[in-house]
C-alpha cells in the first residue's frame, strides 16, 4: 500500500473524529437548555471580529484569552461557554471551573443553534 493512502486514511478518521466530538448528546443539549432557560450567562469565546460575524442572541463576547479576567464577576451565575470549533470553548471551561464558576460547555456556535434563544442567532 503507498504511503500517501495511508495518510489520506488517517487524515479522513480525524476529520471524522473532530466532527463527532464536536457534537453535544441529547442529555447534554437538555442540561444546557435547562441552563439557559434558567438565565445562564452566554459566554462567546471566539474573536471579536467573529462574533461580530454573527452570534447567539443574549450572548456576550468574551475572547478566550480573557476569560479568567472576568470569572470574578461571573461567580453564582451558571455559564455557557461555546466558540466555532469547540477547542477554545473547552479552554475556557477549564479555566472557569478552576476559578469556581459553574460552566457548561456547549461546543460549537452550530451546536447553539439547536437552543431556543427567544430569537435567531445575531448577524
Amino acid at each position: 500500500m503507498d504511503l500517501s493512502y495511508m495518510w489520506i486514511i488517517l487524515a479522513v478518521a480525524f476529520i471524522a473524529w473532530k466532527v463527532w466530538s464536536m457534537r453535544r448528546s441529547s442529555e447534554q443539549m437538555t442540561e444546557i437548555q435547562a441552563a439557559v432557560d434558567a438565565g445562564a450567562v452566554l459566554l462567546d469565546v471566539r474573536s471579536p471580529a467573529e462574533f461580530a460575524g454573527g452570534h447567539l442572541a443574549g450572548a456576550r463576547s468574551v475572547p478566550v484569552g480573557q476569560v479568567g479576567g472576568v470569572a470574578g464577576e461571573l461567580q453564582g451565575q451558571t455559564v455557557v461557554v461555546y466558540c466555532a470549533s469547540g477547542m477554545r470553548s473547552a479552554k475556557a471551561a477549564r479555566v472557569l471551573r478552576s476559578k469556581g464558576v459553574d460552566v457548561l460547555d456547549l461546543g460549537t456556535f452550530g451546536n447553539g443553534q439547536a437552543l431556543r434563544l427567544g430569537g435567531a442567532p445575531s448577524t
